[in-house]
């Protein structure tokens, strides 16, 4: 193997030694720095190089003492995050949903042995993926698991990314997509980060950079809108300035169904909006962020409060970046003039699932999004959406039970959300075109996702 990986002719025997001699995989400058010791084998000082290399990269991840087992049958996917982090939200939801349904396929689910290689999944990390629940949500395991656990090789098989891997891991995963021969399938969310990335922190700017790094050499990204498709379709013309022809893209729109609910199961009924209650509660779902543009929402109700109209507003959703507290220092403000406006951080799917369905609207202004979980998970409910009237909110909204408008037009914001408010005709017209909608669930995506992803024969379970 070494001498056939040392003609140069096969970057894939090159990469799979280097991880058997240094038990976790290259990153791209590692790599291509041992296929040139690789190609001075049997010269004064080869094995010394190879040792070396091999040895300080085993001694960085403490890579030593770890088996391999390597995998030429089953279908690799990489689930790292929502493995070891409860944390549920926009992506992890995804790929927890699809994991699920995939589980009795015959694939591999990993996670990454320190940041450097795969390995299987333990007890507590299986439940984390595979059959999650709101008590999770702040479960959290360490980065680094058992020295001795085995390390997982894929070889000649499908690697698939259901989320965005960290900048560390997108670099040895980098090296993969582009070296190892197997072929490699991302799900991609969004290029957020990048092209709008005034409205994100630089961590995640760069997290991101070090992403489209792995983009740039797996063979197919699915989008999960068009939009989305349309923004890696313009990453890939730019490849072409790199002497690179990038993946094959295509679109798979996310389904529209229900939040999954343990209180689903309960022969309690959910609380439902009547049409004939004078509470109007308005619900804002996203985590509080500049993006989601919750501002521009809690703005426009006091406009409406000042007009004497009579409503709720409650702001659902994760914290946000610690340096951004407009939202929450504005909802404080109007709390102590008597408004009726509540923020809530960290609920559990079960209130969450509650909250739209008492909803009488929700309001999803986000500026960019590669989907927008909150419109479809509102229209799932039945509950009418106002939200932007471009990009994927757009596309989502196209089959009816939404209001759209310009999220940065602060009047127009205003006089939707009153229209929304005080027009019961609106209303019930807007819950009509929910019940005519034809979407697709989770076991459709799931099913198609393996399509493109994994086989065009195969099929997912019912």
């Amino acid at each position: 193997m070494c001498a056939a990986a040392s003609d140069g002719d096969d970057d894939r025997l090159a990469w799979l030694l280097f991880i058997g001699a240094a038990g976790a995989m290259p990153d791209p400058p590692r790599l291509a720095s041992f296929t040139r010791l690789l190609r001075r084998q049997g010269q004064p000082g080869f094995m010394d190089g190879v040792l070396d290399l091999c040895g300080r990269t085993a001694i960085e991840w403490h890579s030593q003492l770890r088996a391999l087992r390597v995998e030429t049958e089953k279908p690799i996917v990489v689930v790292d995050f929502v493995a070891r982090h409860g944390f549920n939200s926009g992506v992890q939801r995804v790929t927890r949903e699809v994991a699920r349904r995939w589980n009795a396929e015959g694939v591999t689910f990993v996670a990454m042995h320190g940041d450097s290689a795969f390995r299987d999944l333990d007890a507590d990390e299986g439940a984390r993926v595979h059959s999650w629940r709101s008590q999770m949500y702040d479960e959290r395991s360490e980065t680094w698991a058992d020295p001795h656990a085995e390390v997982v090789v894929p070889w000649n098989t499908t690697v698939v990314l259901l989320e965005v891997p960290n900048s560390i891991q997108s670099s040895v995963i980098s090296a993969l997509a582009h070296r190892s021969g197997n072929r490699t399938v991302a799900v991609g969310y969004d290029t957020i980060p990048i092209s709008s990335a005034s409205l994100v922190s630089a961590a995640d700017s760069i997290n991101h950079a070090a992403y489209l790094n792995v983009l740039r050499h797996v063979d197919k990204v699915v989008a999960i809108s068009a939009s989305a498709e349309q923004e890696f379709a313009g990453f890939k013309r730019a490849l072409a300035a790199q002497g690179l022809r990038g993946p094959s893209i295509e679109h798979l729109l996310l389904p529209v169904q229900a939040i999954p609910s343990e209180e689903a199961q309960s022969s309690e009924p959910a609380v439902q909006w009547d049409p004939t209650s004078s509470e109007r509660l308005v619900l804002a779902v996203g985590s509080h962020e500049p993006r989601k543009n919750h501002f521009a929402i809690v703005y426009a109700a006091e406009r409406l409060w000042r007009e004497g109209l009579e409503f709720s507003l409650m702001l659902v959703g994760g914290r946000g970046p610690d340096d951004y507290t407009d939202v929450h220092d504005a909802v404080v403000a109007l709390r102590r003039i008597g408004r009726r406006i509540d923020i809530r951080n960290s609920v559990s799917d079960e209130a969450l699932a509650a909250a739209y369905a008492s909803a009488r609207c929700s309001v999803f202004l986000s500026l960019h999004e590669g989907f927008g979980l909150p419109v479809a998970e509102s229209l799932a409910a039945g509950t009418p959406v106002l939200t932007t009237e471009y990009g994927s909110t757009a596309e989502i909204a196209a089959a009816g039970g939404c209001v759209l408008v310009n999220p940065r037009d602060d009047d127009a914001i205003r006089d939707a959300m009153r229209a929304m408010i005080t027009d019961d005709e609106l209303i019930v017209g807007l819950r009509k075109e929910i019940a005519t909608r034809i979407d697709t669930t989770w076991d459709d995506f799931a099913r198609d996702l393996w399509r493109l992803a994994i086989s065009s024969e195969a099929s997912v379970a019912e």
